[in-house]
């Protein structure tokens, strides 16, 4: 699991993805939940890929609590008011690829 920063025809979104692998049949899949759109306020902070986004909000604006906390919520979580959460990116990742590598008519 992963959060990403993607800047897709100048329209910077971050999303959390995921790959699953299973053993036994030799199949991987990896998927990703909602992007979330990155707000122009924040767009600055994308330049540094070598830091974890998040810790660069938290630091730049400290006073940003979120709903518990951005380290909780997530960039994503603080961009869309803790309506799509961290967990909740990363949760759908995760039921998307488990969902494509289970149904056998995938393969």
């Amino acid at each position: 699991m992963e959060g990403i920063v993607e800047n897709s025809n100048n329209y910077p979104q971050i999303r959390g993805w995921v790959g699953v692998y299973q053993k036994s049949t030799n199949r991987l899949v990896i998927a990703s939940g909602c992007s979330t759109p990155i707000p122009n306020k924040y767009i600055s902070l994308t330049k540094n890929s070598s830091k974890n986004f998040g810790e660069l909000i938290q630091k730049k604006y400290p006073k940003i609590k979120g709903i518990e906390g951005i380290k909780l919520i997530g960039a994503n979580g603080l961009f869309t008011n803790g309506k799509y959460p961290r967990d909740r990116s990363f949760t759908d990742a995760l039921e998307i690829a488990g969902s494509v590598l289970l149904l056998e008519s995938n393969w």
